[in-house]
């Protein structure tokens, strides 16, 4: 058996699971653990400095948009199987004269609008993907 001398060697900085979204049978998304480092980095990215004026001091300032972007962009890979007709139970929507068996495809911009639109699903892949044991568990 070799020896591990050096634990960066053996440290990945992802891991991808897929899962299905518990209440939507086939409704699969591909969820990415983003780590510690990918975290801070997201937030450092969506956060900018202000000058408080009744303080006169610097204050970092969270851009909740940006940071919901960066965040999906890096732990939402994908998904299938999310049906029109999940969307009514998942978001407040119109889909009058539509097929309610079809397929919505996954684009980062369609995923900023479920987790905008959607606090079930919001919450899911927050805790979801935030939860190392997850992406731990043998296949």
């Amino acid at each position: 058996m070799t020896e591990v001398t050096d634990l960066k060697s053996i440290i990945r900085d992802t891991a991808i699971i897929e899962e299905e979204v518990p209440g939507y049978p086939g409704f699969v998304v591909k969820v990415s653990y983003p780590g510690r480092q990918a975290l801070l980095k997201i937030r450092k990215a969506a956060t900018t400095q202000k000058l408080n004026r009744k303080t006169g001091q610097v204050e970092d300032e969270l851009d909740d948009e940006k940071f919901l972007k960066k965040f999906v962009e890096a732990v939402i890979k994908g998904w299938s199987g999310l049906k029109l007709s999940y969307m009514q139970e998942l978001a407040l929507v119109d889909i009058e004269g539509l097929d309610p068996d079809s397929e919505i495809k996954f684009s980062v911009d369609n995923a900023i609008v479920l987790m905008e639109s959607s606090p079930v699903f919001d919450t899911w892949i927050t805790e979801l993907s935030t939860d190392f044991e997850n992406f731990t568990k043998p296949k």
